[in-house]
C-alpha cells in the first residue's frame, strides 16, 4: 500500500517521458519489445498457476488454500492490464465484472454461477471447520468440479483474448496510452477492490497490478534523457521501495 501514496509521481513519469519523446524522437521499439515479452511471460505464469490451482481443493489445509487464492489474485492482476486495454468486453464478460446469474452446464447450485466466482466467491475457500460440519462429500466434489471448469474457462478466455496479436502491433503511443489508463484504473478500481469484491483479494490483487506497472514503467524510465534525470531518480527510488 505504501507505493500507492506516490501514484501522482507515476502519472507524472508517463506524461514527462511522453513529452521527452516529442523532443528527442527517440526510437523505443526495442523497449516496447522488451515490455511485450515481459507481459507475455506474466500471462504464461498465470496460465501455469491456473493449471495447478485445482490440485489444492480439497487436498490441503485452509491456510494453504487461502494462500493459493491470494497468489491467484496476484498473478491475475499481474496479467490483466493489457487484456483490459485491448479486450475490455471479454475481460468484463469472461474474467470478472458484476455478478450475474447465467445458465450453464454446471450441476445443482453451481448451475447459475459465473466462472468469475473463482475470484468473487471464492469457491473452495471455506474454513476446514465449516467443511467438516456443513459440507457433504458430494458438496466438495461439486465445488471441485466448479473450480476445474472455471479454471478451464479462464484459460480459454486468456487464449481468446489474442493478447499476443495485439502486442505485435503495439507501438510507443499505444504503450503510453495503455500505461496511462492502467495507472488511473489502479488508483480507482483496484484500490477500491471493485472487480474482486472479496477482501482477501484486495491487497494481493493491488500488489499484482502495481508490480507489473512498475516493471513496465521501469523499462521506460531507463530510456529517459538527461533532461529528465531527476524524474528518473525518483522513479528508480520508487521502484526500489518495499
Amino acid at each position: 500500500m505504501k507505493k500507492t501514496a506516490l501514484l501522482p509521481v507515476l502519472i507524472l513519469l508517463i506524461a514527462g517521458f511522453s513529452s521527452s519523446l516529442t523532443e528527442k524522437k527517440k526510437n523505443l521499439s526495442r523497449t516496447v519489445s522488451r515490455i511485450t515479452q515481459l507481459y507475455i511471460n506474466r500471462v504464461s505464469s498465470l496460465d501455469s498457476f491456473l493449471q495447478t490451482y485445482p490440485l489444492y481443493f480439497y487436498d490441503s489445509s485452509f491456510s494453504i488454500r487461502e494462500k493459493k487464492y491470494e497468489e491467484l489474485s496476484f498473478y491475475f492482476r499481474q496479467s490483466a492490464g493489457f487484456i483490459i486495454y485491448f479486450e475490455p468486453n471479454l475481460y468484463y464478460s469472461k474474467l470478472t465484472g458484476p455478478f450475474q446469474f447465467h445458465k450453464n452446464d454446471k450441476k445443482g447450485f453451481y448451475n447459475g454461477l459465473p466462472d468469475a466466482w473463482l475470484f468473487q466467491g471464492p469457491i473452495g475457500n471455506e474454513p476446514d471447520s465449516m467443511l467438516s460440519k456443513y459440507f457433504t462429500r458430494q458438496d466438495t466434489l461439486n465445488q471441485r468440479e466448479f473450480i476445474n471448469q472455471a479454471v478451464f474457462s479462464y484459460r480459454k478466455a486468456l487464449h481468446d483474448s489474442k493478447y499476443g496479436d495485439h502486442l505485435k502491433s503495439m507501438n510507443e503511443s499505444v504503450l503510453f496510452d495503455a500505461l496511462r489508463i492502467e495507472i488511473f484504473r489502479i488508483s480507482t478500481i483496484d484500490i477500491a477492490n471493485s472487480d474482486f469484491i472479496i477482501e482477501e483479494a484486495a491487497i494481493p490483487g493491488l500488489n499484482g497490478s502495481m508490480d507489473s506497472w512498475l516493471l513496465f514503467a521501469g523499462e521506460l524510465a531507463s530510456e529517459l534523457p538527461d533532461s529528465q534525470i531527476e524524474l528518473k531518480k525518483k522513479m528508480g527510488n520508487f521502484i526500489c521501495r518495499d
